[in-house]
């Protein structure tokens, strides 16, 4: 018994010194989940069917927790919105027409991931990081008047390349025309960007000469499904909170990743000890 008690004062004093060094809480971070295909048939792993994506979104629908998009995560400005609250955000890749889709009616549908999105958070924060020729242009219809709607709606544009190419295996001059050409379509000077497949270029992307800045990059993660449950399960996966050094040092290399059901959901955010609320 008193063996017992040793350890666990022992483990207690280790604790009180971690988070007295890091007022946010013993390694503690932000999930960023991330989206691809709303589907109520697909069995993808880049799917994930409607009904499960609203329940996610019910679980958060709480005082208890804080909605931010991307570009307020890579300004820092969101900690005394959020305080005292467990943060989260929302992320869309690649534009496909079933994150959102307009109806004959012309209203959008609410069983795309938007409209599913906007059902329960009217003022939604979310960041969408969009290709403009990886299998047409953006949400596949009515482009510009889509991108008009999640501009007049304050939801964040991000950049996801022009063409969706792995990275790892272009010239300089390739990167910097698919990093140049998003903001030259969306008429933007800076944006912050994600790595298609999650995979960089050679060098660190604040070394290409391009035009558009990049503040902040994100990468991807499968979690599970590449063999990282316990990356995951340790929390290594959630982004650092700002006033960390991690906030800094991984300023292009922030984490996201999947969750394709609800059960990963309530496995892999709800379960995780490291999300904790800010000060």
């Amino acid at each position: 018994m008193k063996r017992f008690l040793i350890v666990v004062l022992l483990l207690a004093g280790v604790y009180a010194i971690a988070t007295k060094a890091d007022p946010y809480g013993y390694q503690s971070g932000i999930p960023i989940l991330m989206f691809h295909r709303f589907s109520s048939t697909s069995t993808s792993l880049y799917s994930v069917k409607p009904l499960e994506f609203k329940a996610m979104l019910k679980v958060l629908n709480s005082d208890k927790y804080c909605m931010i998009d991307l570009l307020e995560y890579t300004l820092a400005s969101f900690l005394k919105r959020c305080a005292k609250k467990k943060v989260f955000a929302i992320s869309f890749d690649d534009g496909h027409a079933s994150q959102f889709r307009f109806l004959k009616n012309g209203k959008l549908d609410p069983n795309s991931g938007l409209g599913v999105l906007l059902g329960v958070f009217p003022q939604a924060k979310a960041t969408f990081f969009l290709n403009v020729t990886n299998g047409g242009a953006p949400f596949g219809q009515q482009s510009q008047q889509k991108i008009a709607f999640l501009r007049a709606k304050g939801l964040n544009i991000g950049n996801h390349t022009v063409s969706h190419p792995d990275m790892s295996k272009l010239s300089n001059q390739a990167v910097i025309r698919e990093i140049d050409g998003v903001c030259q379509y969306f008429g933007q000077s800076s944006m912050i960007l994600a790595y298609p497949y999650g995979f960089m270029p050679p060098k660190s992307i604040t070394t290409y000469q391009t035009k558009c800045r990049v503040p902040a990059a994100f990468r991807a993660w499968l979690g599970y499904f590449e063999g990282e449950r316990e990356t995951i399960k340790t929390g290594s996966l959630l982004a650092p909170l700002p006033n960390t050094p991690e906030f800094s040092s991984r300023r292009l290399t922030y984490p996201r990743f999947t969750i394709s059901s609800f059960q990963d959901f309530q496995r892999d955010i709800m379960r995780n000890y490291r999300w904790q609320p800010l000060p």
